[in-house]
């Protein structure tokens, strides 16, 4: 919770706050509480004041305050979420709810960039229309208010023509309409594209990165923006040097951030020594862009609770900020986004499995049922756990028989302790699991299961223990399995 944190075992009335200023690093904040009941916040910026304000809160309690002094600042310095998935956008309702949340958990930054937003990226050249401009107007302000950097992001890749000078007033009247209602920080956004020129751009640039940095140097040189302007490449994943990141490193203008993913689009590992390739091979400052929780890939029924994991404990030396990247299901992102919050602001002192716990706790509720439930789906493609195929190959029907017990109690109990939306977006995984546990009863009681298994295969959620399907698929029933995303940092490495 604190990088420092001092106690004695008194306790007193708290009777007064000083704020007073002093020079600290940005976030950072010193909190002193004094025998006398007075306490002093020292801090440098709104942020630090608020982490300060929260943090002394977290020490009192109705019979007084701790004496104490705590000192603490986040590793990052931009910490939060981009909305970058492709799938259903959030409603405003959601983004208002996300900008809570990130304020709640010490982030300060969110990306407007839904890939599915037409005027983000296919209908990049047209003005979002009035109704729609102003819920972002709105959304700005509330940001604003919780003290969150609003980044408007636009994708204009797809057919962006960067040898019209037509297009790059198109893009700077984009920008200006979200500028006009308040945005002050702005990306560019080049991912997902392919990294060659148009017929038409190639008598002016030698390629696509030098175009790419032409267009992101012109933004960065004619649109007003509070922070640095930040620049996704196409080239955003891998830890090699390649003709485009020399690209990058030769045009792009040297206060502009850049976006990479780690070595893949999904990161299962970032060791150090991707850290340090990456920051040379771009040769800029750099944002990582972690895609988790997003599942938005193959095998897209899936959900990923687990926390945040495999990420070297030094990662914040070579980067400005970390962007995470939830899934269309914003409810049943806040599980990983919440352990994600703490692994940004410390990752130093970061614990997996505390963090895991806590946000199991906040986000699902302190019962048995929820802890289980939320096992049931902490498989993800950062991290491998293991299911009940060791039981299922022993035939344990002892173990297996109050395993589905337990798991039919907990699909039938824990909606009603869930908050309404949450349960709403997992109501297709509680059908599930309650088909799973019906399915398991029929075998064992030696009934057919060949309809069950093809009803199942048509569910848009599952769980990640697939060990009861491949203990029928091998007694010869249908083999409704499916094939996790593939782990590439064994066999993919290009650098040791």
């Amino acid at each position: 919770m604190f990088k420092e944190l001092l106690t004695r075992n008194t306790r007193v009335k708290l009777i007064r706050i000083d704020d007073t200023p002093c020079e600290m690093g940005e976030e950072a904040y010193r909190l002193v509480v004094r025998s006398d009941g007075t306490a002093e916040l020292f801090f440098a910026s709104p942020r630090g004041r608020l982490y300060a304000e929260r943090a002394l809160g977290l020490l009192t309690d109705g019979n007084g305050t701790l004496v104490c002094e705590a000192e603490d600042s986040p590793a990052f310095a931009l910490r939060g979420v981009i909305e970058g998935f492709y799938g259903r956008p959030y409603s405003m309702r959601q983004r208002k709810d996300l900008l809570a949340f990130l304020a709640e958990h010490r982030m300060n930054a969110y990306f407007y960039a839904p890939k599915d937003d037409l005027y983000h990226r296919d209908l990049w050249r047209e003005e979002y229309p009035q109704p729609l401009l102003k819920s972002l107007a709105e959304l700005i302000s509330e940001a604003k208010a919780l003290g969150i950097a609003f980044y408007f992001c636009l994708s204009p890749g797809k057919d962006f023509c960067f040898s019209k000078e037509e297009d790059y007033a198109l893009l700077m009247k984009k920008f200006g309409q979200l500028q006009a209602v308040g945005a002050e920080d702005f990306a560019l956004l080049f991912d997902d594209i392919p990294p060659e020129l148009s017929e038409e751009d190639r008598p002016r640039f030698s390629s696509a990165g030098e175009a790419q940095c032409y267009a992101a140097n012109f933004v960065n040189r004619h649109l007003k923006h509070r922070d640095a302007l930040v620049f996704c490449p196409t080239d955003y994943f891998r830890n090699t040097d390649t003709p485009y990141r020399r690209a990058i490193k030769q045009y792009l203008d040297e206060d502009i951030r850049v976006f990479w993913t780690g070595y893949h689009t999904v990161a299962e590992v970032i060791p150090e020594r991707d850290c340090r390739e990456a920051k040379e091979d771009y040769g800029h400052r750099l944002l990582l862009w972690d895609n988790y929780p997003v599942n938005d890939f193959e095998p897209k029924q899936r959900l990923y609770f687990g926390a945040v994991c495999n990420r070297t404990r030094k990662i914040a030396a070579y980067h400005d900020g970390c962007i995470v990247n939830p899934s269309a299901l914003w409810e049943c992102s806040k599980i990983a986004l919440a352990a994600a919050a703490e692994w940004m602001w410390d990752p130093e002192r970061y614990d997996e499995e505390a963090a895991y716990e806590r946000a199991v706790r906040e986000q699902l509720g302190t019962s048995p049922e929820a802890r289980f439930f939320a096992d049931l789906n902490r498989s993800s493609v950062l991290r491998r756990y293991p299911g009940n195929e060791a039981r299922f190959a022993a035939e344990d029907w002892e173990f297996l028989d109050g395993y589905y017990a337990r798991y039919e109690h907990t699909v039938k109990e824990l909606p009603e302790q869930c908050r309404r939306e949450l349960a709403a977006e997992l109501a297709p995984l509680f059908r599930w699991g309650e088909a799973e546990c019906a399915l398991y009863r029929a075998m064992r009681e030696g009934k057919p299961v060949a309809d069950l298994l093809c009803a199942m295969e048509a569910f848009p959620l599952r769980t990640a223990d697939q060990s009861l399907f491949s203990y029928l698929a091998a007694r010869g029933e249908k083999d409704i399995t499916f094939k996790e995303r593939p782990v590439y940092w064994d066999t993919e490495r290009s650098k040791t």
